[in-house]
């Protein structure tokens, strides 16, 4: 992804589906934008938790934590060997 300013580095993410948490999705209707980007993008998921993990070309890093993010709605997932 581009970077946070014009003259920033590029940024990299990751998504992470799987992790436990103890919110539930929002159940409050939708804003109209948002009801048609879930018809734009086939790839959305439904009410899935999900960390984004954005790596900066810096080294620092930061997290969105939340449930479907649009950045991870056309993923492709792995499965990772916990233990």
């Amino acid at each position: 992804m581009t970077g946070e300013t014009a003259f920033s580095a590029r940024r990299w993410y990751v998504c992470v589906r799987g992790v436990p948490t103890t919110s539930k999705p929002a159940t409050k209707t939708k804003p109209l934008l948002d009801l048609m980007g879930n018809l734009t993008q086939p790839g959305q998921s439904r009410g899935i938790y999900e960390v984004v993990i954005i790596l900066r070309a810096n080294g620092s890093s930061a997290q969105i934590k939340g449930f479907d993010a649009p950045l991870c709605a056309d993923g492709r997932y792995e499965t990772l060997p916990v233990g």
